[in-house]
């Protein structure tokens, strides 16, 4: 990586990092644009290079993790591919606990689902949106999402391998199925 790009990392880092020192300190409506251009210590022509608003910054930090996020070997919905796509996406997101909760509280859940339905899309290969089956994907993101939270709530007391096992049994048996995992 060459040394621009490098330093275009290092900055967003910087007011992403900035961004999420705020947002634990205050409501999302309260932090204003020269709020992080203070507290990342960016140009604020810097800052709007990058950044056009809250959302681009949270996109950009989520994009980051999922790019990091090992990819499945092939695209098939079977249940050992789902097991390890979530796995890999728990495994990730696991140390980002606090700034999930953070950005669940500070009003974010759009995004977060977003996030999601992108990382099962990386997981499920493409669909087309003509597709109804594509529905069976917008289902498990929501599961997911839900799932997630309320994991990152109990303070993550399970395991990813164990949540993922947990998740992609639920999706092979049935959720309604009340039979011991």
């Amino acid at each position: 990586m060459n040394y621009g790009k490098q330093e275009n990392q290092r900055v967003k880092r910087q007011i992403i990092n900035a961004f999420f020192e705020l947002l634990a300190e205050k409501s999302r409506s309260e932090i204003r644009p020269s709020d992080i251009i203070k507290r990342s210590g960016v140009a604020r022509t810097t800052y709007y290079r990058n950044f056009f608003n809250q959302t681009d910054i949270v996109e950009c930090y989520l994009n980051a993790l999922r790019e990091s996020t090992i990819p499945v070997a092939d695209d098939t919905l079977s249940y050992e591919n789902t097991l390890q796509g979530f796995t890999a996406t728990l495994q990730t997101i696991r140390p980002e606990k606090d700034r999930f909760l953070l950005l669940y509280h500070g009003g974010f859940s759009q995004v977060l689902q977003a996030f999601l339905l992108d990382s099962i899309f990386d997981v499920a290969g493409d669909m087309s949106l003509a597709d109804p089956a594509i529905y069976r994907l917008y289902f498990v993101t929501g599961a997911m999402y839900n799932l997630l939270i309320a994991w990152f709530e109990r303070d993550t007391r399970e395991t990813p391998q164990e949540l993922a096992r947990i998740a992609a049994s639920y999706l092979r048996n049935g959720v309604l199925n009340t039979k011991k995992l």
